[in-house]
């Protein structure tokens, strides 16, 4: 409805709720092996691509026995999060790791379903990112926060468990640039200036 003077009135309409990472979980409506087939076509696209060429540059020498994923996202519904998922199955294969294990609080049934046929093992709780490292172990971390880096380092912060771990996430720069999430006063700062 417009105004005399030419001005449109904007009134609250009822707009579709988007998709919020509060807990409220958002179930895709694919079945586990129409997700399946979505991931191993998303992975061959990835390897016609020169970022898996890239990213075996990178990791050349990074030895790897688990590999574990925190935060990957809604892979059955977000193409952004299926490939990651494809990255993530190609860093398993290149590095000839044969435990991958992944966790996010957001996952569907679904979605855990085609992890499992995917030979991946789904963490069943939260560890707020707080794993200790045994073995010479990758993390991926896509779709993480600050925290969740600071949970890792900080649960391994002695010089035998860092030689441990190796980190595949977002840039810390771009944490140090932009200000601190609120956080618990008992909680340490590690990624700090």
């Amino acid at each position: 409805m417009a105004n005399d003077d030419g001005f449109q009135i904007v009134s609250r309409g009822v707009r579709p709720r988007q998709h919020v990472r509060s807990g409220r979980k958002v179930c895709c409506d694919s079945g586990s092996v129409e997700i399946v087939s979505s991931v191993l076509r998303t992975r061959e696209d990835l390897n016609m691509m020169q970022y898996a060429a890239q990213i075996e540059g990178l990791l050349e020498g990074v030895e790897c026995e688990d590999l574990i994923c925190y935060g990957i996202g809604l892979f059955g519904t977000c193409r952004i999060a299926r490939l990651q998922l494809a990255l993530l199955l190609h860093i398993a294969s290149v590095k000839q790791v044969s435990k991958v294990l992944v966790y996010d609080p957001v996952l569907c049934p679904q979605e855990k379903a085609a992890l499992r046929e995917l030979h991946c093992v789904c963490i069943p709780e939260n560890e707020l990112c707080r794993r200790q490292v045994q073995t010479k172990t990758v993390f991926y971390m896509p779709h993480c926060g600050r925290a969740m880096y600071n949970n890792l380092i900080w649960a391994n912060w002695s010089p035998e468990k860092l030689s441990q771990l190796a980190l595949i996430g977002n840039s810390f720069q771009s944490y140090l640039d932009s200000p601190p999430p609120p956080s618990d006063p008992s909680d340490p700062e590690i990624i700090t200036k």
